[in-house]
Parts: C-alpha cells; sequence; structure tokens
C-alpha cells in the first residue's frame, strides 16, 4: 500500500531534546513514521553546529523522515504590502506600551507571532508541496498558524497545539506587575487572531483534554482531537531520592512561565523553607541569562545554576523536583521526566494541568505557598516519597507510552484521509 506523504512544519530542529517541546515533536514524528513518509522543514541558519545537530536527528529518528529546512540567502527581501502593515502594527503597539522603567513588553510579541510569515519562507513550504506529493500538512507550535492561510485548499491540514497562547497571555497579563496600556486589549485581540486562525484547520490536536475543552469553550469550531506527549519510560523507577533537603528545577528563562514560576518560588516559598531547615538547596537546570543567575544568586542563599546538563538523569537524581508554574496551559514534559526516572515532585495545580496525578497519591499538589512549602517538608518521609515514586511511574507507564501514542495519532491521521 502506498504510504502517504505529511510535512511537518516546525519552529526549530526538534533536537537535541533539551526542552519539552522538542520532546513532544520527536516522539509525535516517532509515532508516525513508520507508517507515512515525514518531511520535516523550519527556518534553519546552517550553521556547522546545525548540520551536526540535523545528523544526530536523522540517526535518533530512523527511517521515512526527510529534514528540508529553510534557509532563507537573501540578505534583503521586499517586503509584501501584509508584511509593510505587520511591521507598523508592532511599531505601534511597541510605541502604545512603551512606560518609563517598565519591564520588557511582552505584548507586542502576543500579536507579532501571529502575523505572515515570509514569501520566501512560503514559496519554500509551496515547492516542498508540489515537489514531494504531500497529501496533508501539520504545523506545530502558535507561530506557524498563520501559515494555514497560505496553504492549498486541496491539502488535509492539522495543527498540534502544545500550549494556548490565548491562556498563556491572560495569566501572564494577571502575574506580571506592570503599567502597560491596555494589556487586556491586546490579548483579547490576539486571542481573537489565534482562534480564528485554528478554525481554518480541518484538525486540531491538543496534548490534553483540559486544553481541548478550553478551545471549545473559546470559540474552536474545528473538529479537535485529544492527544498527549510522552517521554521514554524505564522499566523500573529505583531512583529513590536519599536527600530530601536537595530541590531541582528544570527549564529555561527564556520560556516565560519559567522565570514567573521560578520567582513566586524564591519570594514566597524559599525564605520559609530555609527557616524551617537551612540545609535546603536549589538547583535550577537549564540555560539561564547571566543577568538572571547574578540578580538572583544575590538575593537568594543555597541556590545554584547548573546550565544546559547533557544527562539530566544524573542532574536531578536524589533530589526533590519542584515545579511553581503559575501561568501557561499545555503539558509539563518536566513532570512526565520526574515520574519516570522516579523522581518525587511538587507541582502547583497549573503546573501538573493536563495530567492524570492526584495530590496524595502520584505527588503533592500546591497553590499557596505556605502550602507548597509544607508539601516539601512532608517529602522528608523517606516512605512517602517512595510511594509517590512507585505510583506516578506507574501512571506514566499505562498512559504515556510510545505504543499509545502510535495508535492515538494513527487514528487521527485515518480519520483524516478517510
Amino acid at each position: 500500500m502506498h504510504k502517504k506523504n505529511i510535512l511537518l512544519i516546525v519552529h526549530c530542529l526538534p533536537y537535541p531534546l533539551n526542552s519539552g517541546g522538542r520532546q513532544a515533536i520527536f516522539n509525535g514524528i516517532l509515532a508516525i513514521k513508520d507508517d507515512y513518509n515525514i518531511f520535516i522543514t523550519y527556518p534553519d541558519t546552517d550553521t556547522a553546529q546545525d548540520r551536526i545537530d540535523k545528523q544526530a536527528f536523522l540517526t535518533a529518528i530512523g527511517e521515512n523522515v526527510k529534514l528540508l529546512p529553510f534557509v532563507n540567502n537573501n540578505t534583503i527581501e521586499k517586503r509584501s504590502f501584509v508584511q509593510k502593515v505587520s511591521c507598523k502594527m508592532i511599531a505601534l503597539l511597541n510605541k502604545i506600551c512603551k512606560t518609563k522603567q517598565a519591564p520588557p513588553n511582552p505584548y507586542s510579541y502576543w500579536i507579532e507571532e501571529l502575523l505572515p510569515k515570509s514569501k520566501s519562507y512560503i514559496d519554500h513550504i509551496r515547492n516542498i508541496i508540489k515537489d514531494c506529493n504531500i497529501d496533508a500538512v501539520q504545523c506545530e507550535m502558535v507561530r506557524n498558524l498563520p501559515l494555514v492561510l497560505s496553504l492549498p485548499c486541496n491539502i488535509k491540514t492539522i495543527f498540534v497545539h502544545h500550549e494556548l497562547g490565548f491562556t498563556r497571555h491572560q495569566l501572564e497579563l494577571e502575574s506580571l506587575s506592570s503599567d502597560f496600556y491596555d494589556g487586556q486589549t491586546i490579548c483579547n485581540w490576539a486571542k481573537c487572531l489565534e482562534i480564528s486562525l485554528l478554525n481554518k484547520f480541518d484538525r486540531v490536536v491538543t496534548l490534553s483534554s483540559t486544553d481541548s475543552q478550553k478551545l471549545r469553550n473559546a470559540g474552536v469550531t474545528t473538529r479537535i482531537h485529544d492527544s498527549f506527549a510522552i517521554v521514554k519510560s524505564s522499566q523500573v523507577a529505583n531512583l529513590v531520592s536519599d536527600n530530601p533537603l536537595e530541590l531541582s528545577f528544570v527549564g529555561p528563562d527564556n520560556h516565560i512561565p519559567n522565570i514567573v514560576g521560578l520567582k513566586w518560588f524564591l519570594d514566597k516559598c524559599w525564605t520559609r523553607l530555609l527557616q524551617a531547615d537551612a540545609n535546603y538547596h536549589l538547583r535550577i537546570i537549564g540555560k539561564w541569562s547571566e543577568k538572571n543567575i547574578t540578580s538572583l544568586s544575590a538575593q537568594y542563599p543555597n541556590v545554584s545554576f547548573m546550565g544546559f546538563v547533557e544527562n539530566l538523569e544524573s542532574a536531578i537524581q536524589n533530589t526533590i523536583m519542584i515545579v511553581p508554574i503559575t501561568i501557561g496551559s499545555g503539558i509539563r514534559m518536566k513532570i512526565l521526566e520526574a515520574a519516570k526516572l522516579g523522581i518525587p515532585f511538587v507541582s502547583t495545580t497549573i503546573g501538573a494541568e493536563g495530567i492524570p496525578v492526584q495530590s496524595g497519591k502520584h505527588c503533592l499538589l500546591a497553590d499557596d505557598p505556605s502550602d507548597f512549602v509544607d508539601a516539601i517538608l512532608q517529602l522528608k518521609d523517606h516512605n512517602k516519597r517512595a510511594m509517590f515514586i512507585k505510583k506516578a511511574h506507574q501512571l506514566i507507564e499505562d498512559n504515556f507510552s510510545l505504543e499509545a501514542l502510535k495508535r492515538n495519532r494513527l487514528a487521527l491521521y485515518a480519520s483524516i484521509f478517510n
């Protein structure tokens, strides 16, 4: 039987697997590559390191996958009328939102990521569709939503929603202290754009049933397919933490929910925890700017920045993972990773959203700072840690396996092509 051809449009090469988004995309490809021919495109700079990463990706992913990255060799590209209007819109938003002594303005980006892409990138995508006889196009990440307006009308289109933009924007608006002009209006504007673009696709895929319901409530009428993200799971969770005083936080600072969540924990919880036991230590894993490292290290004792680590398992072994995320949506790969590796964790409700964990059975959930501190202190109990590790690991085995993801995604494509 002839295999159909699927083009994936992503924001970057999904390798190395150093972020939750890349892991979710990589495993999504693994789930369908044996049944379909997969072509992948994304904006690329084609540096020496990029070429090394491409080869490593192709080796890791296996057969039936071809990379067709877009490298813009034109230093100056004549802008279309729409792009000229878009640039003026961004400039106007920046001017309106500019205030003295204000933090960096996130609002203009909410609109900017939903604006049309360059003509050269669109032409590149259209050429792939024509030359490779593409049967369906799958876009991933909010910034690729606008591409649906430029795809041939006879092509099946799927959008994989890793994190609902309008949900993240609203929570950011409520969490960030600022004097920006009319942030709520810009937030609503971006939401309208996001919903209208989603309704142009043939299918929308979410990584949790919670996000699916949020989309329906927001006005998405396109058929929504509930899916999930996975991590490769070990057979036995045997990394029982023997050091409950060592905490770990995983995530880079280029993702706003990580900055907001970590600062919430340090501002609201860290001093209380050290007052209860001055021997607690926090290791922050992921790439953080020198500015943030210097600032946070000066303010808070017993905090170490580990940077990007090649081996996450070694970095978080014998720790308690904290997930103090207060804004965002989607699914937290760091929780799946912790459960897979046998690492007990404490999370906020939003941090664990989309994962069917129960507080007191698989982990401890807390949204109030004093409750969050109390949850960490409870994990001094060795037997409680061991129970959470066993239950959480079994949850991952039962609900987030590659086999289950394969059945889920193949059902999606069967419905599309039938």
